[in-house]
């Protein structure tokens, strides 16, 4: 086998030499060679246990095989490679798989949680080990060319065993047990393909650079999309996947509940999200929102028919008794007293009541009031205005498109610009926003913001915010950094990723690290930087702070305790206590100091320079405001969380909350998605509407559009996800255009000439606040 391993790593370069025909020999000749081969290392894999030898000496075989199928493909058209090549490659996949699975010994931090609970074949194959790692590393290593034509031949191979899986009558106990018994025949297409999912994302996320390449190709990296599968999806209905898959979580939690072993894991695409793109996951969170809201709708639905149940076998009517005995405490005080308790129990939706003039206090009270039923369906009403509009959609809409923009602007002391939050001042309005490390605000303000973008998300709503993508990236899940995720970036990449959000500080910074001491001068005297960092603190919150720090410190000394003096209270307990200018109480500068290292003294040179940039890096980004992205990701996680939400990535997550606002509105995609309702196409005040509408600037299109549906952009899934309904309202007489935002109906009289119709349509969307009845 060793020898074997040794031809085919000489010959492989080579085989892009050979003709047609001499390929076509070398190749049937080598693919019995790579037969007997595996048929060698599947013997091996049956002895047990494995030396680490035999181990090594496997994973070498098969790294060679793959990478010599690959190239073969890659050599050979695509359309016309043989069978037994295909054959072959699935043949290796399975024996790949097989190899993880059945030598991967879990990483020394995870052999209790192995050890402590065995949860079947899916957490086999998902653990994390060396061998696995191993694996990663090396097709992260793979030319791009021949991970693609791997990539292709794993999801047909994947797509064949679902099928199979699936065929007949299957039910799902037969499935559970077909997968139980061998996963790797049925998943192992599924698993190699999450490996090299994550190959892709490790080159993605800390852009390293390998430069021991194999073969002779330049490794540009594949787009992450090409993992997605319409034709693996199709084998599934996803709504009744969603609902096998929910009633599956509720049983392993009462059985997580009630102390008892664990189930066999059963088989959901669900457990393969890269087999998703974006607009499938889109789908799936549109059905999973409403099954989750219906199941909430209906659970409080049910609770209020049993108490109404109750109350007529006891014949109780606390209305009625009311009535007769105003004044007079009724003769159920156990009811009586638990009102407020039993209303919430039965409460359908999350409501929020509020008043146009108090918009931001009115929607924070009653989002606090109403956290319990924060992931109910919404329903809003404005009040205390002579509104009687009925929310079926475009009164969510109305609100947030109000609400955001004060509720995240800077003069609310929740966010700051970003250039701001470092001191480098606001240098264009086009600044991301980003938390106020130095806000006076509670953590509890910053949860009920992160759960009213959940709440947004939740409820399909469009968002058009300038959160700073790193923030967005945050909220994603599993998207904080920790400080061993950052570690691992190297330092340019860290610089790209923050200069994203921070562009005139990694500038700076870099050009601190450009600096040549031969011409210009020692690093020491031009900049006179030390190992600290000066940040904001207008309002003299950090300052507070470090009083209330020092002071529950001081005290506790005092009893003896041996708690350091060196840390701020929780939240903010990762940061050291700040310093400011004098450091005394008579002191009014509206800047801290914080140390990067020590006590921040160490001077900065050309040696240490680049720590000092990673540093300063670590600290504006990740460490600076980190209690309140970590409120703000509490708040949104406990609305948004979900299958979907799990699955979507953060740049897939920027997409959503970015969409497509910044991009112009084409009237002709428009006009392709409307319908009509009592006109036609072809009627003169629709081509005369048409007409008016293309000679619209941006900025009326988009007002245009707010008027119909209650949001001005257009949503991540493009023009198709939008509904635009023209609706006959009347002939021509001088009555407004009006709009139904729930339904998306532009109710348009037959006006008789263009010039009205331009008029009236310009008042109508130039004035969209407020609702009605029609």
């Amino acid at each position: 086998m060793e020898a074997a391993t040794d031809f085919f790593e000489c010959v492989f370069d080579y085989i892009f030499d050979y003709t047609a025909s001499e390929r076509s020999l070398f190749l049937s000749t080598a693919c019995c060679a790579l037969n007997m081969c595996m048929t060698a290392v599947e013997g091996i894999l049956t002895q047990k246990p494995l030396s680490q030898n035999a181990i090594d000496s496997v994973t070498r075989t098969l790294a060679i095989s793959s990478l010599f199928l690959g190239s073969a493909v890659v050599s050979a058209d695509k359309n016309h490679v043989s069978s037994p090549v295909k054959l072959l490659q699935s043949r290796v996949a399975r024996i790949i798989v097989r190899h993880i699975y059945d030598c991967s010994e879990p990483s020394q931090e995870n052999v209790h949680a192995e050890h402590s609970r065995k949860l079947g074949w899916y957490a086999t194959f998902a653990r994390d080990s060396d061998l696995r790692r191993q694996w990663i590393c090396w097709w992260a290593r793979v030319p791009t060319p021949v991970a693609r034509r791997w990539i292709e031949a794993l999801k047909t191979d994947a797509h064949d065993s679902v099928c199979l899986l699936f065929g007949g009558l299957a039910t799902d106990a037969t499935i559970a047990s077909r997968v139980a018994e061998e996963p790797v025949r049925w998943t192992g297409a599924l698993e190699l393909l999450r490996i090299m999912y994550e190959a892709e994302q490790q080159l993605r996320n800390y852009q390293l650079d390998f430069s021991s390449r194999v073969l002779h190709y330049e490794n540009n990296g594949i787009d992450i999309d090409e993992f997605a599968s319409t034709e693996i999806l199709s084998r599934f209905d996803l709504r009744k996947e969603l609902q096998r898959w929910m009633e599956n979580m509720r049983h392993r939690i009462s059985q997580h509940n009630n102390n008892e072993r664990f189930t066999e894991n059963i088989f959901s695409i669900f457990l393969y999200p890269f087999i998703f793109g974006l607009q499938d996951k889109m789908t799936l969170h549109t059905l999973e929102s409403f099954e989750r809201m219906r199941l909430r709708y209906l659970g409080a639905r049910m609770r209020k028919d049993e108490l109404s149940r109750n109350q007529q076998m006891l014949n109780i009517d606390l209305h009625a008794e009311h009535l007769v005995r105003p004044g007079i405490q009724p003769n159920w005080p156990l009811l009586t007293s638990n009102r407020l308790a039993i209303s919430k129990a039965t409460l359908q939706y999350l409501v929020l009541s509020v008043r146009r003039s108090r918009l931001v206090q009115d929607t924070m009270d009653m989002l606090n009031a109403g956290f319990d039923h924060i992931r109910f369906p919404l329903k809003v009403r404005f009040v205390a205005g002579g509104e009687d509009g009925y929310d079926l959609g475009g009164l969510q809409k109305e609100l947030l498109t109000l609400l955001l923009p004060l509720l995240l602007s800077p003069d609310r002391g929740l966010f700051v610009f970003a250039n701001d939050n470092t001191g480098a001042g606001h240098t264009s309005t086009a600044d991301f926003l980003w938390p106020n490390a130095a806000s006076p605000h509670t953590m509890r303000d910053f949860e009920l913001v992160g759960a009213l973008l959940g709440v947004a998300f939740a409820n399909d709503l469009a968002m058009d915010l300038c959160l700073a993508p790193l923030l967005v990236r945050q909220l994603a899940y599993g998207g904080g950094f920790s400080p061993a995720t950052i570690a691992r970036y190297p330092l340019e990449a860290l610089m790209a990723c923050v200069g994203r959000v921070f562009p005139a500080l990694v500038d700076g910074l870099q050009k601190l690290l450009d600096w040549d001491e031969s011409t210009q001068g020692l690093v020491e005297d031009v900049f006179c930087h030390s190992f600290s960092i000066t940040v904001p603190d207008p309002l003299h919150v950090w300052r507070q702070r470090r009083t209330d720090a020092l002071c529950k410190n001081t005290m506790e000394n005092y009893v003896g305790c041996s708690r350091s003096t060196q840390r701020l209270l929780e939240p903010f307990a990762h940061l050291p206590i700040p310093q400011y200018d004098g450091d005394n109480s008579n002191s009014f500068s509206e800047t801290v100091t914080f140390a990067l290292s020590g006590d921040g003294s160490t001077e900065v040179t050309s040696v240490n320079r680049r720590e000092y940039v990673r540093r300063y890096l670590e600290f504006i980004a990740f460490e600076h405001a980190y209690a309140q992205i970590d409120a703000l990701k509490r708040g949104f996680e406990r609305t948004a969380n979900g299958i979907a939400y799990r699955m979507l990535r953060s740049d897939e997550l920027e997409q959503i909350f970015y969409g497509f606002g910044s991009k112009p509105i084409d009237v002709n995609e428009l006009e392709r998605i409307t319908t009509y309702e009592e006109y036609l196409p072809s009627d003169p005040v629709i081509q005369m509407f048409w007409h008016v509408v293309r000679d619209f600037s941006q900025d009326q299109l988009r007002q245009l559009l707010a008027f119909v549906t209650a949001s001005d952009r257009i949503p991540i899934n493009g023009y198709d996800g939008i509904s635009f309904v023209i609706q006959r309202n009347g002939s021509d007489i001088d009555r407004l255009p009006t709009a139904t935002t729930c339904f998306s109906r532009l109710l348009l009289p037959a006006y008789d000439s263009e010039s009205k119709l331009r008029r009236l349509l310009l008042i109508s969307i130039q004035n969209t606040s407020g609702f009605g009845l029609l």
